[in-house]
């Protein structure tokens, strides 16, 4: 039904697209997605009189990508749009349109709009680019391609006749269960790497979010992936069973080749692997269960709360004999949380299951199971609780802890226009400090206001007035619904953020102290969107609650009668800076808004900014002089309104109008306003500044992570180069960092994030050094998920091969020290049998053996059965009838004349008898080696072409 629906959709708009827009017929047939990295993305082109082109971003806006997305897919909704090609790149074609207007929220489809064929883009650095936002997906097929078998390899999910790939970043335990589910089978273990290959396919979902395991991904809430947040390189690799979620005792799976799981016991658990075996009666087998090496009580010597996105919170580890392990969540309850709390000093405030690791990815020990505390206890060995565990990593328990708070006792701002704005600073014990603007938002904003007795307005990241001298007390801030005041919002200080990022604040009170107001973007002087200025700063009104009384309020404070109407939701185009004024309300009789009463915190966007229309001749309180003199505005006139000549700095009929803040000598035209401008300047007008430039005078550089070079008079950038994130882009994306925020954050750092030089800010469970690029001791392997043989002589190894630095333990060898000296080498003084670079024998062999590794037998014919180490000989001789370096040779004796025939006919009888054995054993031996080889070849040919396992979904979402 979702195809013939976007079929049908797609033919009513091949049908309607053709229309004319200033007087200039055009012949639009098509409009597509171009270079996207899925299905439902990529650089918008349309095809104009048989060439496809692309579109100029000038006023493009989310309206249009929402037409866009409604008219190619049915779905009124994007994800994100683009207003530059760094994204999906520049197309090679013409520009085709430009000016797209979409106008007004009942627009749904591309014909519906307006455009200009009076191109302003000089080159395809501008294109516009869309990722729409479609669910459900039509799921009609899986299937696992390039694994062992029909229950592993890349997942791939068929969807409008193609195939694609799930980006496994947001996949958890629910998510996997859920996939394997689809595809008939049950999850035995999942991938943190695309181990079975990259997919060449659309990557179909890039996040996909199950509560808990569901019949059909279908089920899930899923969303589509854009070019900037996907790639092949994060394609999910799972391997599924028909045997069930195996109950793992003390370890976690670490490989699968469709019927046997290999699982690494946990560190203090032995042996190191075992194997689990799925059976044809659909249930596991095991060879033997990883035991504990510790009894209780633990000497639990440390305590810390990992991963989560604060100190006060995530997963518990506690140090044993100086290895980190979690608490499995049996049983746990209140209770234990408090008791955890208490050993880190914090009160408790709830707990939960950790389940955003797979199971295959740490490996540390799970120390702790059903844990039983009363709650007053101030550590958990006076609890009780179990060694022995079936849990997994996916049953780690974590709390979230309170008590970082900080003794926040005054707030100022510093180096601002007035007394409501500037640099935000806090005092702390006596000490003034400032703020990061590491995640901090307009309710932090308005929290920090609110110890002034103000409310926010707006706040600026990037020390915009100044870099503060003190200590910078908060790194990151976290702050809930339910935090009334800035002191009992959660924090991090780790010393890594610098003053460069202090962050700014413009408070308010009531009233507004409003210096100036203006009707921006409307054709004439007496339409446009409403916009307030004060603290030096251009703001808008939000449109909830607005009706006549509040338009006429709004003319009357321009000096115009009553209005005529006014629009909703942007009418004129939204605004930029804050929304100053929320929820307005005035009387009929009210001449300025703050007669009126409103809200300085608005819970609004841009895409409510309020619009007026007022009536057009002016009213500044005097009648018109029967002489004609002029209006008291002008300088000069040839009517009351009609002014010849303004004083400095205005222009207008009725010199209302303000000259360009960058006209030389703040001169301008009488009529247009036009001047000439100052250095900086650019425009008509001369009130813009020129690319790169921003800031009342144009002065200031734009942030170096705007794209293009381009941002709007507040410093914000209206797009971020690749890599780059923030209002001003001057932070970096997730998981990058770099002058230019193109380079990936080391892979064993915790969360995937780093600091600005890329030291980690802490390392991934294995992981060591300043940019966890180091396994700890003990540890080895890409992931660092292997741990070092327990025969290595000091526990470490090389992290790429596992090869033990410093020798073996005695009597072990090989590299990885995983081989036994032949105990046949005679020991030396200090025990020791052999060498541990190749296992040969410091001294002699026990009688009866020979050779490097003491690994031959010697010959049943020597005196004793002993023989020389170096090659085997004899060392006291031959037994009789035997000859030779190694007694090998046979004495025969003479055979006697009288007994020759008897002896003849025996001999042959013999002889005869092997010969027939002899061939028998050849034949069979051929046999046998024909049997292998065909075996052989059966199994080449397997594995040289390895099949596709397809799962064809049914109405219902899963095959029953």
């Amino acid at each position: 039904m979702a195809r013939e629906k976007l079929i049908s959709m797609h033919i009513a708009f091949v049908f309607l697209l053709y229309h004319v827009l200033i007087g200039i017929a055009t012949d639009i047939t098509d409009i597509r997605l171009a270079n996207g990295v899925g299905l439902f993305d990529g650089r918008v082109e349309v095809l104009m009189n048989g060439t496809w082109g692309t579109i100029c971003d000038t006023f493009f806006t989310s309206r249009e990508a929402n037409v866009i997305c409604n008219t190619l897919f049915g779905t009124p909704q994007h994800q994100r749009y683009y207003r530059y090609s760094d994204a999906y790149g520049a197309g090679t074609g013409p520009i085709h349109i430009d000016h797209l207007d979409c106008m007004g929220w009942e627009t749904t489809y591309f014909n519906e709009c307006t455009y200009s064929l009076d191109v302003s883009c000089a080159d395809h650095s501008h294109d516009v680019a869309v990722a729409c936002k479609v669910f459900p997906l039509n799921i009609t097929k899986t299937r696992l391609i390039d694994g062992s078998g029909p229950y592993d390899g890349r997942i791939e999910l068929y969807v409008g006749g193609r195939w694609g790939t799930i980006d496994r970043r947001s996949v958890h335990k629910f998510e996997a269960q859920t996939i394997c589910r689809t595809h008939g089978a049950s999850l035995a273990m999942y991938f943190d790497t695309a181990i079975y290959g990259e997919g060449t396919g659309p990557v179909l979902i890039r996040y996909i979010n199950c509560n808990e395991e569901k019949d059909t991904i279908n089920s899930c809430s899923l969303k589509a992936p854009s070019r900037s947040s996907s790639s092949h390189r994060y394609d999910l690799s799972i391997a599924c069973t028909p045997c069930g979620l195996p109950d793992i005792y003390n370890g976690h799976p670490v490989a699968f080749n469709g019927t046997e799981l290999t699982v690494t016991c946990h560190t203090g658990f032995y042996p190191t692997q075992i194997k689990m075996k799925c059976l044809n009666n659909d249930s596991w087998a095991e060879e033997q269960r990883c035991t504990p090496f510790n009894a209780f009580p633990l000497k639990i010597s440390d305590i810390q709360l990992k991963n989560g996105e604060r100190p006060s919170k995530g997963r518990v580890e506690i140090l044993v004999n100086g290895t980190w392990g979690t608490i499995c969540d049996t049983n746990f309850e209140i209770a234990d949380a408090n008791v955890v709390c208490k050993m880190l000093g914090l009160e408790y405030r709830s707990y939960y299951t950790w389940v955003s690791d797979d199971s295959g990815r740490r490996g540390g020990p799970i120390y702790v199971n059903k844990l039983n505390c009363i709650g007053t206890e101030s550590h958990i060995n006076h609890c009780s609780y179990e060694i022995s565990n079936h849990c997994t990593h996916f049953d780690d328990v974590a709390v979230e802890c309170t008590g970082l708070t900080l003794n926040i006792t005054d707030a100022r701002l510093v180096n601002g226009t007035g007394p409501y704005d500037g640099r935000a600073e806090i005092n702390v014990n006596g000490t003034w400090g400032t703020i990061c603007d590491k995640n901090f938002d307009l309710q932090a904003a308005d929290l920090f206001c609110d110890l002034m007795g103000l409310r926010a307005a707006h706040y600026i990241t990037g020390a915009i007035y100044g870099e503060g001298s003190g200590p910078v007390f908060i790194d990151e801030l976290f702050c809930e619904d339910d935090d009334y005041s800035l002191r009992s919002c959660r924090y991090l200080s780790h010393n890594e953020c610098s003053h460069e990022r202090d962050i700014s604040a413009v408070c308010n009170g009531f009233p507004l102290d409003i210096t100036e107001i203006r009707l921006s973007d409307g054709p004439s002087s007496t339409n446009g969107r409403v916009e307030l200025k004060l603290l030096d700063t251009w703001g808008t009104v939000c449109d909830d609650l607005f009706g006549m009384n509040e338009a006429n309020a709004i003319c009357s404070m321009l000096g115009y009668p009553p209005a005529k109407t006014y629009y909703l939701n942007a009418h004129y185009g939204s605004g930029t800076g804050p929304i100053f004024v929320d929820g307005l309300s005035c009387d009929r009789d009210a001449s300025h808004i703050n007669n009126c009463t409103y809200d300085t915190k608005d819970n609004c966007d841009h895409d409510e900014d309020v619009s007026v229309v007022c009536t057009d001749r002016k009213n500044n309180g005097l009648s018109i002089d029967s002489t004609g003199s002029c209006n008291p505005a002008c300088k000069a006139c040839t009517s009351y309104d009609d002014c010849t000549a303004c004083a400095a700095r205005k222009y207008g009929s009725s010199c209302q109008h303000e000259c360009g803040v960058g006209c030389q000598n703040l001169i301008c035209d009488i009529k247009s306003g036009s001047c000439t401008c100052s250095s900086n300047f650019q425009g008509d007008n001369c009130d813009q500044c020129v690319n790169g430039k921003y800031g009342k005078t144009c002065d200031i550089n734009c942030p170096r992570g705007c794209a293009n070079d381009v941002c709007n008079g507040s410093g914000d950038c209206y797009s971020c180069k690749t890599g780059f994130t923030g209002n001003m882009c001057t932070q970096c994306e997730y998981g990058k960092y770099g002058t230019n925020c193109d380079i990936i954050c080391p892979s064993g750092c915790s969360n995937n994030t780093c600091k600005d030089n890329g030291d980690c800010q802490s390392c991934e469970d294995g992981f060591t050094g300043s940019k966890c690029d180091q396994c700890v001791a003990g540890k080895y392997g890409i992931n660092c998920e292997h741990d070092c043989s327990n025969n290595c002589a000091v526990e470490t190894c090389i992290k790429t091969t596992g090869v033990c630095n410093d020798g073996c333990r005695i009597n072990f060898y090989g590299q990885q020290c995983n081989m036994t000296c032949s105990a046949t080498c005679l020991p030396d003084g200090e025990g020791r049998r052999c060498f541990y670079t190749n296992g040969s024998c410091v001294k002699d062999c026990q009688n009866g053996y020979y050779g490097d590794m003491c690994e031959v037998r010697c010959s049943e014919n020597c005196i004793n059965i002993v023989c020389l180490k170096a090659n085997g000989g004899c060392k006291f001789g031959c037994v009789d009838g035997f000859k030779g370096e190694g007694c090998t040779q046979s004495i025969l004796g003479m055979i006697s004349n009288s007994d020759n025939t008897a002896n003849s006919l025996n001999v042959n009888a013999i002889i005869g008898g092997g010969v027939g054995a002899v061939a028998l054993l050849v034949a069979v031996g051929v046999i046998i080696k024909m049997r292998r080889r065909l075996t052989c070849l059966r199994y080449g040919h397997l594995t040289r072409h390895k099949p596709e396992y397809l799962y064809e979904l049914t109405d219902a979402g899963r095959k029953s």
